[in-house]
């Protein structure tokens, strides 16, 4: 069997994955899409099954996800898990799930300022303390390693790294997948012209054109209770995600609540400002530096150049 219509193995098959990447839009496609009634994606964003162990992404427990996080079944089902950016199987592994003509949705931002948005994530989080410049030199020393697998016993900051490298990993889907599969966006058309790019992803998604515009992602104003309890539930779920013991406890004392859980808390967590001293200047053009032969294949991968002003100044959307 050729191997872009190999058919899809796990019941009910996905239609559509949007694999990343994080910090480009991620969570305002996930709030305007599932406001289309031919699509139907899961209540909370994310929800990453197939960054599990093998032994807990079977067709079983597949169809017992589907149950837990969508709403119904009854349309066109579609995800919004940027973390399987940071995955280099999970081409292979979304193939073998549901076959090669699963549409596949990227939407890319300049790495520059990807990483920074990722950073400054962390430290509003309270995640990370430590200047831009010692969280790199981290993330560099450990890059090698976040390109060859997943592990989130590696620094956040090389799987953050890691996924800027955007023309290694795309091609690992072009590998994968036909070209027709494969849909790239960037997060910087999206912001200027956000109506236009949510026309052009209903088309390659397949579904008929819907008025669609980006909702807020996060509930503005939250009160205090709230966002002590989210920032708590968040904390000790960052301390307990790598015991997957405890872990599969969790999963069974909460069931399908824990998805809504996770989303309300991941969106009332406090945030926040990032003291600007954190933001190592120096830091500005190691990250260009590091990124830009890689954004220059990109370019050459695409046909056209990323409308990344940092990179090509005349590619400005």
């Amino acid at each position: 069997m050729d191997r872009h219509l190999s058919p899809s193995r796990f019941d009910p098959p996905l239609s559509f994955v949007c694999v990343g990447v994080p910090k480009a839009g991620t969570t305002s496609l996930h709030e305007a899409l599932k406001r289309h009634p031919n699509l139907v994606l899961p209540r909370g964003k994310e929800a990453p099954f197939f960054l599990q162990p093998p032994a807990q992404r079977t067709p079983d427990a597949w169809a017992t996800f589907v149950r837990e996080v969508f709403p119904h079944t009854r349309g066109v089902l579609g995800k919004i898990t940027p973390q399987y950016w940071y995955d280099p199987d999970m081409p292979e592994k979304l193939a073998e799930a549901f076959g090669t003509a699963l549409r596949i949705l990227v939407l890319l931002r300049d790495p520059v300022d990807a990483v920074l948005s990722a950073y400054r994530m962390h430290v509003r989080r309270g995640e990370e303390t430590r200047p831009l410049s010692v969280f790199l030199e981290e993330g560099l020393r450990d890059l090698p390693a976040a390109r060859s697998r997943y592990d989130l016993h590696l620094p956040a900051a090389a799987r953050i790294l890691a996924g800027g490298e955007y023309a290694r990993i795309l091609r690992r889907y072009l590998e994968v997948f036909p070209r027709s599969s494969l849909y790239v966006g960037f997060f910087e058309v999206l912001v200027q012209d956000p109506a236009a790019e949510l026309r052009k992803i209903q088309a390659f998604l397949g579904v008929p054109p819907r008025s669609l515009s980006f909702p807020r992602a996060h509930p503005g104003e939250v009160s205090r209770p709230a966002r002590w309890l989210a920032n708590r539930a968040l904390a000790l779920y960052q301390r307990v995600r790598r015991h997957s013991r405890v872990i599969r406890m969790l999963r069974a004392v909460t069931g399908s609540l824990r998805h809504d859980l996770a989303y309300w808390a991941y969106t009332h967590q406090a945030i926040r400002d990032v003291d600007a001293e954190l933001l190592s200047p120096e830091a500005f053009p190691r990250l260009e530096a590091l990124y830009r032969e890689e954004v220059h294949r990109l370019a050459n991968l695409l046909g056209h150049p990323p409308p990344w002003p940092r990179f090509f100044p005349e590619s400005s959307p």
